[in-house]
């Protein structure tokens, strides 16, 4: 099968070369970070191409944790102790309150059943603020969910993840929370004030939460592959997130073809 492959990803060229080979230029507006493996290895650092340049550090993970997955790259995480680091403790730069969307085409490659797998989220110490995971004590749902000052609201899809690739988005409109899995939306929308983060360190991740949850709950790595991870400050249209789903180049399209088989950066994981 033949992959796309674009130069390797450069956050200096973000608007200024991505944008404008997107296949929905509208899906730039309000982008705020965008992390996509599925570019092409970058060794032991996931670019961000969405702006504030938010690039991610690798914790516990090295240049295997790069594979090919079903139309491009990705990277693997093993639900044991690994995770990208998009931002310093304290950084505030995707703390939002409302009004704002999550992206993540992902794959689980397991459940750890009865803990909950954290696949994105920005959060402080205390668990305030949002975060994309998966939970249950037999059958794994994905949970979209946000902290108010009246405590935690999720929605939950209605039928278990599965080992497929998948499009999740969660939005915030500022009063309600919504799901939308393979650009459907799934579950009921839960009724959400704005978020709220307390004064402990606020932190970013992929595949788990800030690092002092971990020692105290069940908040656990998340086993997985991720192939694009976005945030927007606004709300996703219906339409956006369908093509979203649909078109695996609608933030970014390629300019070469080719066979990924070898990189300098290891070996693969294939998925």
């Amino acid at each position: 099968m033949v992959f796309s492959r674009l130069h390797t990803p450069n956050w200096r060229e973000g608007f200024a070369r991505y944008r404008h080979r997107s296949a929905n230029r509208g899906l730039w507006n309000g982008l705020r970070g965008a992390w996509l493996p599925s570019l092409g290895p970058t060794g032991r650092t996931l670019w961000d191409i969405g702006g504030r340049h938010k690039h991610g550090g690798f914790e516990n993970m090295s240049g295997d944790n790069w594979g090919v997955a079903k139309n491009g790259y990705a990277i693997a995480m093993n639900g044991v102790d690994e995770s990208v680091v998009l931002t310093a403790p304290g950084d505030t730069s995707f703390a939002f309150t409302s009004g704002f969307s999550v992206l993540l085409k992902i794959k689980a490659t397991a459940a750890n059943v009865g803990q909950y797998d954290v696949a994105f989220s920005c959060c402080d110490l205390g668990g305030n603020g949002w975060r994309m995971w998966t939970r249950d004590a037999s059958t794994p749902k994905w949970y979209w969910e946000c902290r108010d000052a009246g405590g935690a609201t999720n929605v939950v899809s209605p039928s278990a993840i599965t080992s497929e690739w998948q499009t999740i988005v969660g939005t915030h409109d500022g009063g309600n929370l919504r799901l939308f899995l393979d650009g459907r939306e799934v579950g009921t929308p839960r009724a959400c004030g704005n978020v709220v983060y307390g004064v402990d360190s606020i932190r970013t991740n992929l595949g788990a939460m800030a690092q002092g949850l971990l020692a105290t709950a069940r908040q656990r790595w998340f086993p997985g592959m991720y192939a694009t991870a976005a945030i927007w400050g606004r709300v996703l249209a219906p339409g956006e997130i369908q093509q979203l789903h649909q078109d695996q180049f609608a933030l970014v399209r390629p300019r070469a073809r080719y066979f990924p088989a070898v990189s300098a950066h290891g070996p693969f994981r294939v998925a």
